[in-house]
């Protein structure tokens, strides 16, 4: 007989992190990835890959999301010779089309899926991205990006969970993981 926490670990699950620029999304991903032995796609590493030098279009854009699914589902479906993974997905999901695509896949595949939105306040998302700015990091984001995406980000109306990165934020997930994994 299986131990409840077993049955939850046989479980596939797609978690997805979304949020605006600056807000901790990278580091709250990791984090899940980590603990969860999870295969993690981030958007900025897929455009970086697809594109020497990105532009930031619609159209950039929409072969970023494109390729971020496809593999997600290559992971969650697995192969003969690879066993199906969990999936942690990290970027804006700014556009609620994107967000439902997501579900959509975790539903095709038979996996649970956990959305999980991360804030903070404006200055401290601002004291990030300016310190990202003077280091290597694989994000162009800037705060001039996070006001544009701010401005274009649409609401998430479906269930979810919010992680505030300005507080002890590793407890929340904690509680996340416990509930789904």
């Amino acid at each position: 007989m299986k131990e409840r926490g077993e049955e939850k670990k046989n479980e596939k699950i797609l978690f997805l992190v979304c949020g605006l620029p600056g807000t901790g999304k990278s580091v709250v991903a990791r984090y899940i990835a980590k603990k969860t032995n999870s295969l993690l796609l981030n958007t900025d590493v897929i455009r970086k890959k697809l594109f020497k030098k990105p532009k930031y279009s619609e159209g950039e854009k929409g072969r970023v999301y494109d390729m971020l699914f496809k593999l997600a589902e290559k992971a969650l479906k697995g192969s003969r010779k690879k066993v199906s993974k969990n999936v942690v997905l990290d970027g804006t999901f700014y556009r609620k089309i994107l967000r439902e695509r997501a579900k959509r896949l975790a539903e095709k595949v038979g996996s649970k899926f956990v959305l999980i939105e991360v804030v903070c306040s404006e200055e401290i998302a601002k004291q990030r991205l300016e310190k990202r700015a003077g280091e290597k990091s694989v994000s162009d984001a800037d705060f001039c990006v996070y006001k544009k995406i701010k401005e274009q980000f649409e609401a998430i109306s479906e269930k979810h969970f919010v992680i505030d990165t300005g507080k002890a934020w590793k407890e929340e997930v904690e509680k996340i993981l416990e509930r789904f994994w």
